[in-house]
């Protein structure tokens, strides 16, 4: 399984993991706990899709995988793609 992981999130792999920038991660992840019912990792999770992602996508469109439904109508209202 971890050499799954492995393979699915090395470089030029489908999946891209990011390092979590507290600064700028966690005030915006604070309000999207305010403004929408997401659980803490939940909103973390949508925080970095909103900023450290767009820097990934050259002004494409971003997407959530998520199967939690306040997530994803949270991830939807504020303009991101979901599956």
């Amino acid at each position: 399984m971890l050499n799954q992981f492995e393979s699915d999130c090395g470089e030029g792999a489908l999946i891209t993991l990011l390092r979590l920038e507290p600064r700028t991660i966690l005030p915006l992840a604070q309000r999207l706990v305010t403004q929408y019912p997401l659980r803490t990792m939940d909103a973390v999770h949508l925080a970095v899709s909103l900023t450290d992602a767009v820097a990934l996508t050259d002004g494409g469109e971003i997407t959530v995988a998520t199967r939690d439904k306040r997530q994803a109508e949270a991830a939807r209202a504020c303009g991101l793609a979901v599956i």
